[in-house]
């Protein structure tokens, strides 16, 4: 009897579906965004605040006030666009010190509103009247002055709470005393100033005008005056810049708020 063999079929190799790609599911795709963008707002708030620290001590120097006030500006940009990384008090105490700001600089804009109304008065009337004594017109100018520098003085008081609240949230307990002892002392030198100051403006005024010709040395002398006098701010300015220092070690050491709750993890679906 022979044996028949059975011939062999081939067999194809077993087939499997595709194999797709599977998002990580330990891996949380929107807190890391979040966590760049926190890093770049860190960043740059740390920056403003190194800008608002050279920019308050440069303000107080002649000639050289204005790179500080373009430091001071570029600075505050930077800490407000990069608020929101700590906290929603630091975020709120910004947009109310830019609120504040806005309220003093109105202030200060009104004063010289006032003050350019008194100095045309008292021009019109000199030129409208040959017969009026230029003392009287000295007094007008000394008079103007004074109005300036009163809204000058409360455009400054509003801008010192504007300047305490702006880092206030980043600071610690000495830092919030060194912010309020330097508002105390830029409203102290802003009263030496003005006692200081209102005396030599009238003694200006009134050696300029003398009998019919107008001399401008005195106020070119008081000028001069002003500008060494402007050096008292110096103080506030120190204390200030001390305070924006430690706000700058904190954030340059991480010492801030721990970030929001993180969003939920997003899972892409699995085959």
């Amino acid at each position: 009897m022979v044996a028949t063999v059975q011939p062999q079929i081939p067999t194809s190799p077993p087939t499997y579906p595709p194999t797709f790609y599977q998002p990580n599911p330990q891996y949380n795709y929107a807190a890391a965004l979040a966590a760049q963008e926190r890093t770049r707002e860190v960043d740059r708030t740390k920056t403003g605040l190194l800008l608002l620290l050279i920019g308050v001590l440069l303000t107080p120097i002649p000639y050289v006030s204005i790179v500080g006030d373009i430091m001071i500006f570029v600075g505050a940009i930077l800490v407000i666009v990069g608020r929101k990384a700590f906290g929603a008090i630091h975020a709120r105490n910004t947009i109310w010190s830019i609120i504040i700001f806005v309220i003093g600089i109105a202030v200060v804009f009104a004063g010289g509103l006032a003050f350019g109304f008194a100095v045309a008065s008292a021009t019109i009337a000199g030129i409208a009247n040959s017969t009026v004594n230029t003392t009287t017109i000295g007094q007008s100018l000394a008079s103007a002055f004074q109005i300036l520098l009163v809204f000058s003085a409360v455009g400054g008081a509003i801008f010192g709470i504007a300047e305490v609240l702006f880092t206030y949230a980043l600071q610690k307990h000495l830092g919030r005393i060194l912010l309020w002892a330097g508002y105390s002392a830029a409203i102290a030198v802003s009263v030496i100033e003005f006692i200081i100051i209102s005396p030599l403006i009238e003694n200006a005024a009134s050696q300029s005008f003398t009998g019919t010709t107008y001399d401008p040395t005195p106020f070119a002398n008081l000028q001069s005056q002003l500008q060494v006098l402007g050096l008292l701010s110096f103080i506030p300015a120190i204390i200030y810049a001390s305070a924006i220092y430690l706000a700058w070690s904190r954030v340059k050491a991480h010492e801030f708020p721990s970030p929001p709750s993180q969003p939920p993890v997003m899972v892409g679906p699995s085959i």
